[in-house]
């Protein structure tokens, strides 16, 4: 994950993009597909910031919500969290 976020800064959108998608395919596999965890939303944005950049709009928009959708099970719907507020 973090070796993404410097890909990142670096302009390497690809590589980036690829060590996200690795990261979220892991983390989906130790935390359960189905179960909702921070560090899944963490990546699910990040990965949606990588397609961003890219200008693939409609495929960050549906990471962005799915994010989204998952920090508000994990604080709850009328959490004021600041991971929730930022995406």
């Amino acid at each position: 994950h973090q070796l993404g976020r410097l890909l990142l800064a670096r302009g390497d959108l690809d590589g980036a993009e690829k060590l996200y998608r690795e990261s979220l395919k892991m983390k989906r596999k130790v935390f359960g597909e189905d179960t909702p965890h921070t560090e899944v939303a963490t990546t699910l944005h990040n990965l949606g910031r990588v397609l961003h950049d890219r200008g693939h709009l409609d495929g960050a928009e549906k990471l962005y919500r799915e994010c989204l959708e998952m920090y508000r099970k994990v604080y709850g719907e009328d959490t004021s969290h600041a991971n929730v507020a930022r995406t």
